[in-house]
């Protein structure tokens, strides 16, 4: 288990403002990568997923034991929702030390 770290607020900022807009998610998924955290997030039949997993694979080529999914409602606040818990994601494995 990783020690826990200290996340600055610019390193939760930048995941936040590094996401899609909702009106992008409805057509593609979107990945990204901050820091070491690979996520996804994308309309899965009627809910939006949100998956994060480690580098430095890409989302195709991770074992599916090393993701961590998570659902919700496919609508602007589910959106919310799920950059919220990526930012939790990322706090959680504490990313935000350099």
């Amino acid at each position: 288990m990783r020690r826990l770290q200290r996340v600055r607020r610019a390193d939760i900022e930048m995941i936040k403002e590094d996401l899609f807009s909702f009106a992008f998610i409805k057509k593609s998924p979107f990945y990204g990568s901050y820091r070491g955290m690979r996520y996804r997030v994308g309309k899965e039949e009627d809910q939006l997923a949100a998956c994060v997993y480690p580098e430095p694979y890409s989302y195709e080529n991770t074992p599916e034991e090393e993701k961590q999914v998570r659902t919700f409602a496919f609508s602007p606040e589910g959106y919310e929702q799920a950059k919220d818990w990526l930012v939790e994601m990322y706090e959680m494995y504490g990313k935000g030390s350099d």
